[in-house]
């Protein structure tokens, strides 16, 4: 007539759940392996062009360039302290 429910296995919830935990490890883990292994890297160009110039003709056109008006640059670094970067004060 009655039958008692049989106990419950207190493991079996965590064995379930480090499972679970124990799947996703390994799926990211070949995931990101995948890409890790699998990335092309394309090579840098030795030049970049710039105005439709290559790099040897940038070097031949500013290589006799004289730069007549020349401006100093002083604490640029430091960020309110005398501002002088500018010509004119502000």
């Amino acid at each position: 007539m009655f039958r008692p429910k049989p106990e419950k296995n207190p493991f079996k919830e965590k064995r379930r759940k480090a499972f679970i935990i124990g799947i996703i490890i390994i799926i990211i883990a070949t995931v990101s392996g995948y890409f890790y292994f699998n990335k092309n890297e394309a090579p840098l160009s030795l030049s970049y062009p710039i105005c439709n110039f290559d790099q040897e003709e940038i070097i031949d056109y500013f290589k006799d360039y004289n730069y007549h008006e020349k401006i100093l640059i002083e604490d640029y670094f430091f960020y309110g302290e005398t501002m002088s970067l500018f010509d004119q004060e502000y």
